[in-house]
């Protein structure tokens, strides 16, 4: 599925969080499921619900992991290439989104609060800033494998 801000939505409609929309993207070039990556990533949404690190940028983590990282002792290289994609990713989602890597950074507004959840509700930012976060990061990081 080619991935639009109406599919987050949608998504989000149904129950399925940020980091689950990016990683379910990857099934390909994973190896794994779409239901498993869901499931894999299910606990980040919200920035695991405290407004910490935005849980589309942590579904691009566990792809990279997956993808790159690097599971025996000393393997140096292995860990050498994930970083470098790591960081890459953290470069062009830094260029794109320069307020960090935090919900409540990139909201404005803290989602663990009461207050901060007023205003994310009353700016329907769930349903206009995040969907764009989401296919944001699926596009930075299929550059990033593919580069």
């Amino acid at each position: 599925m080619n991935m639009t801000t109406e599919n987050v939505i949608e998504c989000f409609k149904n129950g399925i969080d940020c980091g689950q929309v990016v990683a379910g993207q990857f099934e390909s070039a994973t190896g794994f499921t779409a239901a498993q990556l869901r499931k894999v990533t299910a606990c980040y949404g919200g920035g695991m619900m405290r407004g910490e690190t935005c849980g589309a940028v942590l579904g691009a983590y566990n792809i990279i992991g997956l993808l790159y990282g690097h599971s025996e002792e000393g393997d140096d290289a292995q860990k050498g290439q994930m970083l470098q994609k790591m960081l890459r990713f953290n470069e062009l989602f830094g260029e794109k989104y320069p307020a960090g890597f935090q919900c409540k950074e990139l909201l404005g507004a803290d989602i663990s609060t009461p207050e901060g959840g007023k205003k994310i509700n009353e700016e329907n930012l769930m349903f206009t800033l995040c969907p764009k976060i989401c296919c944001d990061t699926v596009d930075i990081l299929k550059q990033v494998i593919s580069e």
